[in-house]
């Protein structure tokens, strides 16, 4: 009795569906026609750009046909972006799973108990580091004042061994210091019991207390300019939510230091 042989590939490794050649292949294959399209146009703008005057379009025949091009572009960038939603949507909804296994289900329940452990931590290190400093400075202070008594007696003496151990007590004095001015990682660092640590990072931040003050502080040169970065969203919404047509006057603009005015583009309707 023959056994049926497996067949041909069967040892390879699986077909992974998200390899990018081969998603890029099914989109080829799946929306020649839009490719198709897209040539199509490419080459109808080069004999337009061929045929236009150096003075661009200077009539209505000119414009209407030229409108009649645009929206056959516009209406292929219609069927394109429909295409690319409804291709794109099946990435998506798997995405979204990945996304809120990942993050809504583990993620985000570890991020609270690691805040609420590294504010316990956190509270205790900065006692740690405060006391650290305190400790070495006074040790600084202490050896300071030891070895200047030494070196004192030393030189009264004219005793070696004093000023030896006058040298010795300045060293230890200027460890101390250092200790004492060293980075707040350096004196709160914490070892885990299996390993891994924690240190006390320092950051940088600032945050506006007086804007008025700002301004005037701006204003006189003491800060740079762009401290008072314009907030183009905020005043493009105010001046779109007028109840009419507003523009601002030569003097306006010289007062204000904005410039309010239309800007007309012209729109394709297929």
């Amino acid at each position: 009795m023959s056994e049926t042989l497996p067949p041909p590939g069967h040892n390879e490794p699986p077909h992974d569906p998200f390899d990018r050649d081969t998603i890029l292949m099914q989109l080829e294959a799946d929306h020649i026609k839009l490719t198709k399209r897209r040539d199509d146009l490419i080459e109808s703008h080069k004999r337009w750009k061929e045929g236009l005057g150096p003075n661009g379009i200077e009539n209505d025949e000119q414009a209407q046909l030229a409108t009649t091009f645009g929206t056959q572009i516009a209406a292929l960038e219609k069927a394109v972006e429909t295409a690319r939603k409804a291709a794109k949507a099946p990435f998506d909804s798997g995405a979204a799973v990945v996304q809120g296994f990942f993050n809504a289900s583990i993620a985000a329940r570890l991020a609270p108990m690691k805040k609420e452990v590294a504010d316990a931590v956190n509270a205790f290190q900065l006692k740690k580091e405060k006391a650290a400093r305190e400790n070495a400075a006074a040790e600084a202070k202490q050896a300071a004042d030891r070895a200047a008594k030494l070196a004192a007696a030393a030189i009264k003496k004219d005793d070696s061994d004093l000023m030896d151990a006058a040298a010795a007590m300045s060293e230890k004095a200027d460890k101390a210091a250092a200790i004492a001015a060293a980075p707040a990682a350096t004196l709160a660092k914490v070892s885990g019991t299996y390993g891994g640590g924690a240190s006390l990072r320092t950051t940088w931040k600032a945050e506006v207390t007086d804007m008025a003050k700002l301004v005037a502080a701006v204003n006189a040169g003491l800060l740079p300019l762009h401290y008072l970065q314009a907030d183009m969203a905020a005043i493009g919404a105010d001046v779109r939510n007028k109840g009419k047509p507003f523009r601002t006057t030569p003097a306006q603009e010289a007062d204000w230091g904005v410039r309010v005015y239309e800007d007309m583009s012209t729109s394709f309707r297929t």
